[in-house]
């Protein structure tokens, strides 16, 4: 999980870096902050059916 995470701030830095306009860099974040949240719930998720 930590791994995912740490791709996917690093790659939405390089792309933040990339694109020139504020709109832009904004829908960006906004993917990568769902993409950080589903994959913090599925983590949840399975630890819950573990216990």
């Amino acid at each position: 999980m930590m791994k995912t995470f740490l791709l996917l701030g690093v790659s939405s830095v390089v792309i933040a870096a990339v694109l020139p306009s504020l709109p832009a860099k904004i829908i960006l974040s906004a993917f990568v902050l769902l993409a950080a949240l589903t994959e913090a719930a599925r983590c949840a998720r399975k630890k819950r059916k573990i216990i």
